[in-house]
């Protein structure tokens, strides 16, 4: 069981590792204007996976009935967290759409590798 969390957490690090490189690649590095870098923009997201990852497989370990409660609740955190950190980003008062729409891409992406990871955890066969 431990290795086959080992190997979806790798494979989502991968996957992450992938699409900054191609970010980067892109010629986008510099497209947040305000203070966040795009590798600060990726770090944030890709800590906080992991962290909602672990939490999920060690809930999962101990009570397989609340993994779904532990998960919304975590990933409720991180919205909140990521409003607070990344408020200059996300408000209205910011110019620049590219900004947003980059920043809301990068987080819908994260999200859904989240979710992904979550369901498979869920379904996995016994």
């Amino acid at each position: 069981m431990k290795n086959y969390n080992f190997k979806l957490l790798l494979l989502q690090l991968f996957i992450c590792a992938l699409v900054y490189t191609s970010s980067s690649i892109l010629k986008q590095k510099n497209i947040f204007q305000n203070q966040f870098s795009l590798e600060k923009v990726f770090l944030f997201f890709t800590v906080s996976m992991v962290l909602i990852s672990i939490v999920s497989q060690i809930v999962y370990t101990k009570n397989k009935d609340i993994v779904g409660l532990v998960f919304m609740s975590t990933t409720s955190f991180k919205v909140i967290l990521t409003y607070l950190v990344f408020k200059s980003v996300i408000s209205t008062d910011n110019q620049n759409t590219t900004d947003r729409i980059y920043f809301f891409c990068i987080f819908i992406f994260y999200l859904s590798l989240e979710t992904i990871s979550t369901i498979h955890l869920l379904n996995k066969k016994q």
